[in-house]
């Protein structure tokens, strides 16, 4: 949940159920929100900053020039997504089936 949330925040967009497409349970984020902001390693600051934006929906309260994306293509280059960029989806499309 949190590697889409992200990718939507770095888009400006909140994420809804809808978005995962891999569930068909309305209630799947906020169950997973809840599940992520309770581990104990996970910042209080940041689980603050996941906002509920409608029935289901969150988003991520973070600018988005503030929120950087890398992606390790091999041991040596570190590429950094950039909004807009087709393999931002892709690349997020990648990590939600290997989830």
């Amino acid at each position: 949940m949190f590697v889409e949330l992200v990718g939507h925040a770095k888009r400006g967009a909140p994420i809804d159920w809808m978005s995962l497409k891999r569930t068909g349970d309305r209630k799947y984020l906020t169950k997973m929100k809840s599940r992520l902001t309770r581990q104990d390693k996970f910042p209080s600051s940041l689980a603050a900053r996941i906002k509920g934006v409608g029935r289901g929906t969150y988003k991520l309260d973070v600018p988005v020039d503030r929120i950087r994306i890398f992606d390790l293509d091999s041991i040596e280059v570190l590429r950094e997504q950039v909004p807009g960029n087709a393999e931002l989806a892709a690349t997020l499309a990648r990590r939600a089936v290997c989830s």
